[in-house]
């Protein structure tokens, strides 16, 4: 079988794109299905990988063929700013599988702001902020206005997934991409948010329920609304810094405020 052209990449740009996923020399041998000699030889510029492997590295590794070409590693503007609490497995862990993610998440945008430019369409400016100086029922009063959701469309969803499509409409038309992981375990991360303009990104658990997803979305919503690289768990039992908790506190307070107001909550009989 005939055996496609080498890839003339620079041999350091592999070796970096592997590390920023976290995956370590045998973790990506794997996947490509190669013996680790044969990646390690890549990374050292002994020996090149072929233009298909380079595509198929491309893809593992969520990178453009193009950045393995260039002369030395772009800045990588991530990760972002860790909110889960200070235990062992939150605040400061990043699994393979959690790296893979955020990375996949900063690519599908990138393809998102390239698919519009190719069409010749401007991305919808989310200009929405917030402030930790405000009371929270208020931004959630604001946000929802904003978005354009009011009580009668919520009223005729019939499900909680018609629910979750509406809010995640609302909110994508607004200019906010939403993702969702399939692979990182609820015990290290709830939700994530890349506060990047144009198409600042909304990222949730696939593990979740879908009532717990519809609040992941106005968490992180809010966090970007804020201006606000983040990574959350929402526990706020956790221990964790105070301005860490001060934030996690507000979005909390908003998202629960945008999804239950506060007129239609004192209108329910057990409530009352």
């Amino acid at each position: 079988m005939t055996q496609t052209p080498e890839a003339l990449i620079n041999p350091k740009l592999l070796a970096w794109a592997r590390e920023t996923v976290g995956f370590s020399v045998e973790d990506l041998a794997e996947k490509l299905k190669v013996q680790s000699d044969l990646v390690m030889e890549w990374e050292s510029g002994t020996k090149r990988p072929t233009i298909a492997k380079l595509k198929q590295i491309s893809n593992t590794l969520k990178r453009p063929l193009a950045a393995f070409y260039l002369s030395e590693p772009p800045q990588d503007t991530r990760p972002p700013k860790d909110f889960r609490g200070h235990i062992e497995g939150h605040a400061g862990f990043y699994s393979t599988r959690l790296h893979v993610e955020l990375r996949l998440a900063e690519a599908r945008r990138e393809d998102s702001l390239n698919l519009l430019e190719d069409l010749e369409e401007k991305p919808v400016n989310f200009d929405f902020q917030a402030s930790l100086n405000e009371a929270p029922d208020l931004v959630a009063q604001r946000l929802i206005q904003h978005l354009g959701v009011d009580e009668f469309a919520i009223q005729q969803c019939k499900s909680v997934y018609d629910a979750k499509k509406l809010w995640k409409t609302a909110i994508e038309n607004n200019g906010v991409l939403i993702f969702q992981t399939t692979n990182v375990e609820m015990s290290e991360m709830r939700g994530f948010s890349l506060s990047l303009f144009p198409l600042p990104v909304a990222v949730i658990n696939g593990k979740d329920t879908p009532n717990g997803q519809i609040f992941s979305i106005l968490h992180e919503l809010t966090h970007i609304a804020l201006r606000q690289d983040s990574i959350c768990d929402f526990d706020e039992e956790l221990p964790r810094d105070q301005y860490s908790q001060q934030v996690e506190v507000f979005c909390n307070h908003v998202a629960g405020a945008a999804l239950v107001p506060t007129e239609l909550l004192i209108k329910n009989e057990i409530v009352r």
